[in-house]
């Protein structure tokens, strides 16, 4: 990897909220775009300006908080006094080339002149006691557990790892920066790390020998005799061959299987999509934690406001720019939907946030919301876009000119009329979408053909109750009732009437009951048979209203609204996050086109970094033999070509897609696989049918349900449908007949060295 795309890589993995540029120049290659117009917007400054200083006042730094006010508040309240015990507090100090390695490990102090009431200050505060580099004193700082530098600044500090794994002895050259900063990073993801330094290895030998003997034990709580093991890892500058001849010699007399050889780094600058590779997490660092319920102002300006929390030891008042950060993640529970509150990371976007008031930025990134704080106990306000607002802007950015369609207003409509995609299930059922659009279309039956007559058609209660019997039958969970079609203002309930004098069957909804009547066609009054009504076979009708009396399945409103609840709700264990907006008409390089949806998807983690967002657009289609043409591919092979990395999925009402439509989307399915220069998928597909969009519960259960192919695919333990891309993968495999992507991708390579080694031959 070069120098840039492994600086990008620490980008994604870290997700910096602010950088100090080592030497002019580095920020343009590392990809960072620099904020000039507002200095409370700065977010990258160089080394040299990281602290400033006046005549007569002690420096500031334009990051982070400065540690002396740390040193001040614990000296006042609790190093002043007389202890009990000892305080056994170390620092390093010497002109050896091992200092490096006890700073890396223990923490020190710039030698820099302006600095220097920082380390007087810890000198005068806790009275450390004087170490030099050397292996003695370093193991005198372990047995004894001292305190140090590095220590301090982890005040009230908690990191909560995504696992927890066995201990790991870290053996660097002390002599190569590379060695020292992946173990600076390694904590970050590993909980229990030791550095060991590679010139000290005779001195402490016996050490490390007994170290993996006391880690040797019964893993806790685990009955199966699972246990404990040291894992010896070897700087990337320390050969394989070298990392094998230290353990076989140091570890000679250590019980066999206690110890573990890993003579390489985690590529934690990759970023892995499967979830076959382990790849590491950062750890979740907080000094403290406040649960918040934020009500969403009523009007349209969809805004909150909270006090920011701070550090108890910050002063009031700080010439940072950016002294903590708060790290807001927002969850809506259902309640509110429509805002935009899963967004792709922008740690190094030059796109400034608007959802925050007053001039310093928000960061979105994979934690959650990033507020830079600058005043202790600030107040927050923040105004929440809608996912359509936010999918647009985005799209601006990449180029793209977008509005909303007609159709679109439909859908969202429908979403409203059922308080969200919770209570979307009442939709999620073919024979009700049938009966629903049958309503939508009132027709006239002659001997030789249909015609359409008018748009107001009426159903019998009893053909409802019926309908939602045969639901209840099927155990549909949670169980669909008539009372939730009609608060979803789906239904109007009335009576159909005959008029005696044109025969024309009339429909009265129950403010439009009296004593006498008009017929809506002819115009005359008639008196309500009260009397004379058909009591055993109910005259009680209902009628449509609201968007579902749009014909053709609501303008494939239906389909769109399904398609979206399946990854909102049905692709896990978990509900998941999108940001989504309904039909949107797409403008680009003098391009019209036109999605059905578009959303950001992010499955959820309990206490761990978040997966980043995923992008997609899609084509809903209802129950037509011939549902996807030619025209749908190419344009979401167009957009695609505009946005790459983007997930295609086309969604239909129907369990099957016909030999042309296979064709068609297959042939665009094989061209989405063709990898990035990044490693991703260029388009991947994903193919969702009546079996996925109608589940109850999961589309797990639901091929679990279905049997065969689908059933053997979902039996796997390690499947995970939440994540796109293997759903992308197996929906491919199971109805457009394609071979797994892992297959496909090996003979692609195959086929990429047969044509190499024909060429040089």
């Amino acid at each position: 990897m070069s120098g840039a795309q492994l600086s990008s890589g620490y980008i994604r993995f870290f997700e910096p909220d602010v950088y100090v540029e080592a030497s002019p120049g580095l920020a343009t290659i590392a990809g960072l775009t620099r904020s000039e117009t507002n200095r409370l917007e700065r977010r990258i400054v160089p080394l040299d300006d990281l602290v400033s200083t006046e005549d007569g006042r002690r420096p500031e730094f334009l990051f982070g908080l400065d540690v002396f006010e740390l040193y001040r508040d614990l000296y006042k309240r609790q190093y002043r006094f007389v202890p009990r015990e000892e305080q056994r507090i170390a620092l390093f100090a010497g002109q050896s080339r091992q200092l490096a390695f006890t700073e890396a490990v223990f923490g020190g102090f710039p030698a820099d002149e302006q600095l220097s009431h920082i380390v007087d200050g810890f000198v005068d505060a806790f009275e450390p006691t004087p170490l030099r580099p050397t292996a003695e004193d370093w193991f005198k700082v372990l047995r004894n557990g001292y305190g140090s530098p590095l220590s301090f600044t982890r005040y009230s500090l908690n990191a909560d790892y995504w696992w927890s794994t066995d201990p790991t002895l870290f053996v660097v050259d002390p002599t190569s920066p590379l060695d020292l900063i992946d173990f600076w990073n390694v904590r970050q993801f590993k909980r229990n790390v030791l550095a060991i330094n590679l010139d000290w290895i005779p001195e402490t030998s016996s050490f490390l020998q007994e170290v993996v003997e006391r880690n040797f034990r019964p893993l806790p709580g685990n009955p199966h005799g699972v246990m404990v093991r040291t894992t010896m890892e070897f700087a990337r500058s320390i050969s394989e061959q070298k990392a094998r001849s230290i353990c076989e010699s140091v570890l000679a007399d250590a019980p066999k299987g206690s110890w573990l050889l890993k003579p390489w780094y985690d590529p934690i600058w990759h970023d892995h999509q499967d979830d076959f590779t382990v790849q590491p997490k950062r750890a979740l660092v907080s000094a403290t934690r406040s649960n918040l319920e934020l009500p969403v102002a009523s009007d349209d300006k969809n805004s909150v406001r909270f006090r920011s929390i701070s550090p108890e030891f910050a002063e009031r008042f700080g010439g940072s720019e950016a002294r903590w950060v708060n790290v807001l993640e927002v969850r809506d529970y259902g309640q509110r939907e429509g805002l935009a509150l899963v967004l792709p990371s922008h740690v190094n976007d030059p796109h400034r946030s608007h959802i925050r008031l007053g001039a310093q930025p928000l960061i979105s990134s994979r934690e959650g919301l990033v507020l830079l704080q600058h005043w202790k106990d600030h107040g927050e306000y923040l105004t929440f876009q809608t996912g359509r607002d936010a999918i647009s802007g985005w799209l601006e950015r990449q180029g793209i000119q977008s509005t909303p369609s007609d159709a679109g207003r439909i859908s969202d409509q429908l979403l409203a009329s059922v308080d969200g995609f919770w209570r979307a299930h009442i939709l999620s059922n073919p024979e009700t979408l049938q009966l629903l659009d049958k309503m939508s279309k009132s027709v006239r039956t002659t001997a030789r053909r249909t015609l359409e007559e008018y748009p107001d058609r009426t159903a019998p209660v009893e053909e409802w109750r019926r309908m939602l019997a045969r639901r209840a039958s099927r155990h549909e969970l949670p169980a669909v009732t008539l009372d939730d079609f009609v608060r979803a203002g789906a239904l109007r309930l009335g009576i159909s009437l005959r008029c005696p004098n044109c025969d024309r069957q009339n429909w009265y909804g129950l403010s439009g009951l009296a004593t006498r009547v008009s017929c809506s066609l002819c115009l005359r009054e008639y008196d309500f048979p009260q009397g004379s009504l058909p009591f055993r076979n109910t005259p009680w009708h209902f009628r449509l209203a609201g968007p579902y009396t749009v014909p053709n399945f609501a303008g494939g409103a239906y389909a769109t609204v399904l398609a979206l609840r399946t990854f909102a709700m049905n692709l896990g264990m978990n509900d998941n996050a999108i940001t989504y907006s309904t039909n949107l008409n797409l403008d680009f390089d003098g391009k019209p086109a036109e999605v059905d949806f578009a959303f950001w998807y992010r499955r959820e983690w309990l206490d761990s970094v978040r997966d980043e967002p995923v992008f997609a657009i899609g084509e809903a289609k209802s129950f037509a033999e011939e549902a996807i043409h030619r025209e749908d591919v190419t344009r979401l092979r167009v957009i695609a070509s505009k946005l790459p990395g983007s997930f295609l999925v086309f969604a239909v009402l129907k369990d099957a897609l016909s030999e042309a439509e296979k064709n068609r989307v297959a042939r665009l399915a094989l061209w989405g696989r063709t990898p990035l220069p990044d490693g991703r998928p260029r388009a991947p597909v994903i193919v969702l049918t009546g079996t996925e969009v109608f589940a109850d519960q999961s589309v797990t259960d639901a091929w679990k349900q279905k049997g065969g192919r689908h059933a053997q695919l979902a039996s796997h333990a390690s499947i995970r449908l939440d994540n796109l891309r293997t759903l992308s993968d197996l929906t491919q495999q199971l109805y457009l007949g394609l071979p797994s992507y892992g297959s496909w991708l090996e003979q692609r390579r195959r086929q990429k060295s047969r044509r190499r080694s024909s060429h040089g031959s």
